[in-house]
């Protein structure tokens, strides 16, 4: 039978349709709201990412950019004009900002790292969480709980061990606890320092920076214009502010952040979250949660 629509029926008829509308837009918006940050997009010139299983793979802003992971493992991040990296088993590796950086790691270690002007990170264990906000860093916890902040030109890090807060605001340097508590600074123009045992932290304000740990548990920083170091052992925490920074960590927990022109950085773990303001960001996470969130001129995760 036909069906005649008044005109008033025709007006509540179109009434119906875009309410209906409208409440789908309504559920869109809101699922992404309350969608994982790892599963929204990205914010900038160049975004792309994939996850394998249980991991994570993801991660360039730059010119070209290649990765792969297999496994629990874990592959990720460049921001700059070349990046090529790859991860088989339980194992990481990431993370260069900067013109060139090339990284491999197979088994249950890790192998990190080339920053040329900016800074590259990576973690692997239970949890990560960091926030950073100006053109400072803020880093580095390798413990069950961390938190740090820092403002301005200024750097703060490094915990390991239970408990850790620090926040910096200005041009100076606040870091380093290991174990309950611990907390020691330079700054000057050069530091080196070494430590094999149980626990070890240090932290360096000039011109140049190295250091390395053989044992349970490393944490270090450095804010100037080159800094390296490395860590055998347990847990491993190191953070630098400067024009090349190098880090890696094996353990149950780290925390790190940047807030400037570029920022990097990765978990596998069970828990990982991040946040930068600033030019360009990437990070990644493979484990059970990740949320990350950026602004600024490029983001991927």
């Amino acid at each position: 039978a036909d069906i005649t629509l008044l005109p008033h029926q025709t007006q509540t008829g179109l009434h119906d349709l875009l309410s209906q509308a409208l409440w789908e837009v309504k559920c869109v918006v809101l699922g992404y709201l309350i969608t994982p940050s790892v599963f929204k997009i990205s914010l900038g010139d160049s975004f792309s990412t994939s996850s394998l299983g249980d991991s994570f793979s993801t991660s360039s802003l730059g010119d070209s950019f290649s990765t792969s992971s297999l496994g629990d493992s874990f592959s990720c991040s460049s921001l700059g004009d070349s990046f090529s990296t790859s991860s088989l088993g339980d194992s990481f590796s990431c993370s260069s900002l900067g013109d060139s950086f090339s990284t491999s790691s197979l088994g249950d270690s890790f192998s990190t790292s080339s920053l040329g002007d900016s800074f590259s990170t990576s973690s692997l264990g239970d949890s990560f969480s960091t926030s950073s906000l100006g053109d400072s860093f803020s880093t580095s916890s390798l413990g069950d709980s961390f938190s740090t902040s820092s403002l301005g030109d200024s750097f703060s890090c490094s915990s390991l061990g239970d408990s850790f807060s620090t926040s910096s605001l200005g041009d100076s340097f606040s870091t380093s606890s290991l174990g309950d508590s611990f907390s020691t600074s330079s700054l000057g123009d050069s530091f080196s320092t070494s430590s094999l045992g149980d626990s070890f932290s240090c932290s360096s304000l000039g011109d140049s920076f190295s250091t390395s740990s053989l044992g349970d548990s490393f944490s270090c920083s450095s804010l100037g214009d080159s800094f390296s170091t490395s860590s055998l052992g347990d847990s491993f925490s190191t953070s630098s502010l400067g024009d090349s920074f190098s880090c890696s960590s094996l353990g149950d927990s780290f925390s790190t952040s940047s807030l400037g022109d570029s920022f990097s950085c990765s978990s596998l773990g069970d828990s990982f979250s991040t946040s930068s303001l600033g030019d360009s960001f990437s990070c990644s996470s493979l484990g059970d949660s990740f949320s990350t969130s950026s602004l600024g001129d490029s983001f991927s995760t």
